[in-house]
């Protein structure tokens, strides 16, 4: 338990704080074992609900995906309905919160467009609580994440009034683009500081040609959270869709994580909106397709109606 779960109170619509008799758990400023008895009697805190429980306080994350996928545009929606506490996809968080996105790759004009965006589809106003560090505004070359003066500098920048840091990417902000083991313990180890102190921080990242966060699997050891957005390529009317799959949740419960499908797409009155539904409709064809085989026809008859191979066909019903 973190010294900010521990000390903080909630906000009142954050659950209810401790009684005022009561006296919340600080951790000692030395390293020292606790009884387990003494442990089941510390008075602690809940953390902060920044996105229903999968993304609370004092937590470390991914979101992963391909290329293209929708990453940026998942999360920084996900970025406006925190500050604006508002619901996002059936969740929302227990308060205002104040997000930091640290953008490596998006130029200004293609940010005003989707923060319009986004926005307009959450119903929500436009507010300073969210802010951005762009290599755009910066005259100068934007500092990685690999080495302590380069972190001191990116400390400096965000100082410590913010609940949420959303890297986006984590190759942007990796000395020489490097994703090995090696290269990112210093990233983790500065993490794990901001994490201790109650701060949440996200990482994006690229999906390889295998389907899995590229490069070393030790990046998710020290996280307590890795999201998968598994896109939906084969629907062509213009909409953004991808399942939202939870690889990693360290602090939930596996019947709490059920993957879901996302949907962004434009009105016909030209507004944006976000909608989700159940996995089993990411994909009209695989419904279909189940539908078929369970009317008697086999893989061969399936995948000739399709004009895909038999292989595609076994993934589709059985939902790989």
């Amino acid at each position: 338990m973190t010294k900010a779960e521990c000390s903080l109170s909630h906000n009142n619509d954050d659950k209810k704080s401790h009684s005022s008799n009561e006296a919340a758990f600080m951790p000692f400023a030395y390293l020292m074992a606790m009884g387990a008895n003494d442990i089941s009697k510390l008075v602690l805190s809940k953390p902060k609900r920044h996105w229903g429980e999968f993304i609370t306080a004092s937590r470390l994350g991914m979101i992963v995906a391909p290329r293209a996928a929708g990453k940026s545009t998942f999360t920084l929606a996900l970025a406006l309905s925190m500050v604006s506490h508002v619901e996002f996809l059936g969740y929302k968080s227990g308060g205002s919160r104040k997000v930091i996105i640290l953008d490596g790759e998006m130029d200004l004009l293609t940010m005003q467009k989707r923060i319009a965006e986004q926005a307009g589809a959450l119903d929500v106003e436009i507010n300073n609580n969210l802010r951005f560090i762009s290599p755009e505004l910066f005259d100068g070359v934007l500092p990685t994440l690999s080495t302590a003066d380069d972190q001191r500098q990116i400390d400096e920048a965000i100082g410590t009034d913010w609940h949420v840091l959303i890297i986006d990417n984590y190759s942007a902000f990796s000395e020489g683009g490097r994703e090995d083991a090696e290269s990112f313990a210093p990233l983790i180890r500065w993490m794990l500081a901001h994490k201790r102190e109650g701060r949440t921080i996200i990482l994006i990242h690229h999906t390889g040609k295998n389907g899995v966060q590229r490069g070393s699997s030790k990046h998710e050891d020290a996280l307590d959270f890795v999201i998968a957005l598994k896109p939906i390529t084969d629907i062509h009317d213009g909409a953004l869709r991808f399942v939202v799959e939870w690889k990693k949740s360290r602090h939930l419960a596996s019947d709490k994580t059920s993957p879901f499908l996302a949907t962004f797409a434009k009105g016909d009155d030209g507004s944006y909106v976000w909608t989700k539904g159940d996995v089993s409709d990411a994909n009209t064809n695989i419904k279909k397709a189940k539908e078929l085989s369970a009317r008697g026809l086999n893989q061969t008859e399936i995948a000739k109606e399709f004009g895909i191979s038999k292989s595609t066909v076994s993934r589709w019903l059985k939902g790989d």
